[in-house]
Parts: structure tokens; C-alpha cells; sequence
């Protein structure tokens, strides 16, 4: 395990020359740190499935953790979900989980989603309870056509920090309505002053 900081840690868009690293990555951290909660066969399995469908199942949003030119994690966003969060066995523990995880959960709040799920290994259970996010309930997915691989249904409300970042813009509206109201009352004031020039005597 290395010794770290945040700083050191740059987040960024993944780039097509990263695909071999990143499937590296992903395939070392499901061997290391995964096997206490997975039999052989569905380890084999997800590894295979790894290997298959590679960046195809990421996600529309790719983020890369690094430290210097190396890369230490990876997280995916497909269509509301947590489509992946990996971090190198080498670099648990070190607070890259969650920036990867924060990162992501900024990219859905700017579309506006007011939820975001993730399908967790039992492994990461314990890493997303820690960030908010509430079990739903277990379940299971099949994973290289052939194994079925226990998983669990996760949730996190991210309505509350949207509504936070819509917060200025909403008092700029209010803001922008009272002006309009004055306005209105001045001009319905000159009318009536108009009028009044009209009907008194000259």
C-alpha cells in the first residue's frame, strides 16, 4: 500500500490509449480483493466477462484516477447507474474510491438525475454504505453467459445537493420578479397620472 494525499491524486476523462491500463486495473483489482466473497468459478467468470465486453460496458462517462503517469482507479456512469468504481489493490485505502465516486456523483447532479444506483459486489458494500448510498436488496447478475454472481441493489439520493446548487439561481429569479412587480406598479402609476392630467381642469 503506498502513502498518499488527495492532492497528489489528479481525476480525469479517460482517453482511448488508456483502455489496456484501465482493463489491467480491472481485472488485478477483482483478483486481489475480491476472492474472500467470491468462489473461484465466478471470479473466472467475471474476469472472462471482463475480457469480452472490456470499455464496451463502462459507461458514457469514463473517469481515471492518477498518481504521476500511473493509473490507480477508474469509475463509469451509464444511464443513472455506478457502472463501475475500481481502485488498484495497491492503492486501497487511500481516499481514491471516494473522489472517483464524487466525481461521478458531481457528472449526475450537473444532468439534473436526482438518484443514482449502483449494482455492488458484496465486496464494495461496506465502501458505498460509507458514501450514502442505502441497500435496496440483494440480488444476483449473470456474468460470462454461464455464472451467476451475488450482487446487491444500491441507491443514493442526490436531490438535496441539487436543490442546494439550484439555490442562487432560484433567488436570482425571486430577485428578477420583484424587479418586474416595480416596474409594472411604476407604469400603471405614469397611466394613472396621465390620466389625471386629462380630467382636471387646466
Amino acid at each position: 500500500m503506498h502513502e498518499t494525499s488527495s492532492v497528489e491524486i489528479s481525476i480525469r476523462q479517460a482517453r482511448t490509449s488508456d483502455r489496456d491500463r484501465i482493463i489491467q486495473l480491472h481485472s488485478q483489482s477483482i483478483q486481489q480483493l475480491c476472492t474472500a466473497d467470491y468462489n473461484p468459478a465466478q471470479i473466472q467468470a467475471l474476469l472472462e466477462d471482463k475480457k469480452v465486453y472490456g470499455a464496451k460496458s463502462w459507461g458514457d462517462v469514463v473517469l481515471v484516477a492518477e498518481y504521476g503517469e500511473e493509473i490507480v482507479g477508474f469509475s463509469a456512469l451509464m444511464q443513472g447507474t455506478v457502472s463501475a468504481m475500481y481502485v488498484h489493490p495497491k492503492w486501497t485505502r487511500q481516499g481514491i474510491g471516494k473522489c472517483l465516486l464524487q466525481a461521478i456523483e458531481r457528472e449526475a447532479i450537473f444532468r439534473r438525475w436526482q438518484w443514482l444506483f449502483v449494482k455492488a459486489s458484496i465486496t464494495a458494500v461496506p465502501f458505498y454504505q460509507a458514501c450514502g448510498y442505502q441497500i435496496l436488496h440483494p440480488t444476483q447478475m449473470m456474468v460470462a453467459r454461464r455464472e451467476w454472481v451475488p450482487c446487491v441493489d444500491m441507491q443514493k439520493q442526490l436531490l438535496v445537493t441539487i436543490n442546494r446548487q439550484r439555490l442562487p439561481s432560484r433567488q436570482a429569479e425571486t430577485c428578477w420578479q420583484i424587479v418586474q412587480s416595480c416596474l409594472v406598479c411604476l407604469i400603471v402609476l405614469v397611466a394613472i397620472a396621465k390620466m389625471m392630467q386629462w380630467f382636471l381642469p387646466r
